[in-house]
C-alpha cells in the first residue's frame, strides 16, 4: 500500500508523518516498526512551458507524466 507523507524536521532528524486516516486504515500503533520505500514526488511546476520546446501540447505532456508516475 502506498501512503503520501509529509516530512518534518525535528532537531537534527527528519520524520515522516502518516495521516491519521491512513494509520487507522492500516491498524498502525505507536512504536510499531515499519519498512518504508522513499520515493520523492516529482516537481511538475519545473516543466511548465517546456512542451513547446519539445513539440508537445499540454495533453500529451500530461499523458506522458501519468505514464511515468504509474507504479
Amino acid at each position: 500500500m502506498y501512503v503520501n507523507m509529509k516530512i518534518k524536521k525535528i532537531g537534527g532528524s527528519f520524520f515522516g508523518r502518516i495521516p491519521s486516516s491512513e494509520a487507522k486504515a492500516l491498524n498502525l500503533r505507536e512504536n510499531q516498526e515499519l519498512r518504508a520505500e522513499i520515493v520523492k514526488k516529482k516537481d511538475y511546476m519545473s516543466i511548465f512551458g517546456m512542451g513547446k520546446h519539445l513539440g508537445l501540447n499540454a495533453q500529451q505532456m500530461k499523458d506522458e507524466l501519468r505514464e511515468e508516475d504509474d507504479f
